[in-house]
């Protein structure tokens, strides 16, 4: 585990364990919670060295417990790799990342994933562009892991937010064939089905299961949520990045290190009490969305979201979500997803037949300017 103390001050600015920026306000109000995680890590970090000098991350209940602690920076890609299973893909499918990398991107995709390198963690020291806006040799590694990938898997192709989580494990001095099968396995396994496809209909029946656990755990919060138009699309970055720009860097990477054992479970528990903490911020008569937004990027600035075993111990005490639960929710909210999906794709083919008919019927003014 890292730790924004552990920074260093870079052109006359503090940086985190992992280059990203801190903020005068943050090291002023979050510097006793900073500092608490700090000392935490130490002490676990000599937990792991008792315990996994041997690097035998075999998954039993001990494992779970020590990741739901933090796994130690220097313990943590090893760790991840081998709860989910990369380590053995990478073994055994030898040359097939490779393969992906020298083939050539679509360039429908190349684009976009073109646009959003330079957008890509401009408060990290790491991805600062050159000069004229040009890109850096970790820009570079980038584009190489997210083309890789959308060779691999053209069914889905390239998303928004994916250059976030590929970024992310490069942060981690991540190889370039580590980084592609990490982010293979969350964009394909970790994340529930059809979540980057393009109805987004993975994504739409989470936001209803978000919602209905919002109501269960935070009744109050959520009935002020319900009194916003359209209050969901505001925590679609929460899904999409896994939480990363929302909190801080290091509760990002602890997150990670359950959801990444427990699976997506996880995602839903660190929600709703990310929904509680900020309860007490919602003003039920004069809350919009505007408001909410302004609160939702601010939470960065919390100082309970720096104090990392405080939090992830709070994950699990005010939650109890099980992945059972979750299925029977998403299977009851598919229905209504799949019906909004198709009333959707009606609509459409309806104007587009319209379309059609008033072609067939008009001449374009290109046509007669022909006759």
């Amino acid at each position: 585990m890292g730790s924004p103390a552990a920074g260093d001050t870079r052109g006359g600015r503090v940086v985190d364990a992992y280059g990203f920026f801190l903020e005068p306000t943050v090291l002023r109000e979050c510097s006793a919670a900073i500092e608490r995680s700090r000392q935490y890590a130490g002490r676990r970090r000599a937990r792991w060295d008792a315990s996994f000098r041997y690097k035998n991350f075999a998954r039993d209940g001990k494992l779970k417990r020590y990741c739901r602690k933090g796994i130690p920076d220097e313990y943590r890609l090893d760790v991840w790799l081998s709860i989910t299973g990369t380590d053995r893909r990478v073994a055994t499918e030898n040359g097939l990342f490779h393969k992906f990398k020298s083939s050539s991107c679509a360039e429908e995709f190349l684009a976009v994933i073109n646009e959003d390198l330079k957008r890509t963690f401009p408060d990290n020291i790491n991805f600062q562009t050159g000069e004229q806006n040009a890109l850096t040799p970790i820009h570079q590694r980038l584009k190489l892991i997210l083309a890789s990938f959308v060779n691999s898997t053209p069914e889905i192709g390239y998303c928004q937010g994916m250059n976030s989580l590929a970024a992310m494990l490069l942060l981690l001095k991540s190889t370039e064939e580590i980084a592609f099968y990490m982010l293979h396995h969350i964009v394909t396994v970790l994340v529930p089905p059809q979540f980057f496809s393009s109805d987004l209909k993975g994504l739409r029946i989470e936001r209803l299961v978000f919602r209905q656990l919002t109501h269960k755990y935070c009744p109050v919060q959520a009935r002020l949520l319900d009194t916003i138009s359209g209050f969901e699309v505001l925590f679609d970055k929460w899904f999409i990045c896994l939480f990363i720009d929302v909190v801080p860097p290091e509760l990002v990477l602890r997150i990670w290190d359950c959801l990444l054992y427990e699976g997506f479970k996880i995602f839903h528990r660190v929600a709703v009490t990310l929904i509680h903490i900020i309860g007490s911020d919602l003003d039920g008569g004069n809350m919009d969305v505007v408001k909410l937004s302004s609160i939702i990027r601010g939470m960065k600035g919390r100082p309970e979201l720096y104090d990392c075993p405080a939090f992830m111990s709070r994950i699990f005490s005010f939650t109890s979500i099980k992945r059972k639960e979750l299925a029977r929710m998403r299977e009851a909210h598919a229905v209504a997803v799949e019906s909004e999906i198709r009333q959707v794709e009606e609509r459409r083919a309806k104007r587009a037949g319209k379309t059609r008919k008033s072609s067939a019927i008009s001449p374009s003014p290109l046509s007669t300017t022909r006759l």
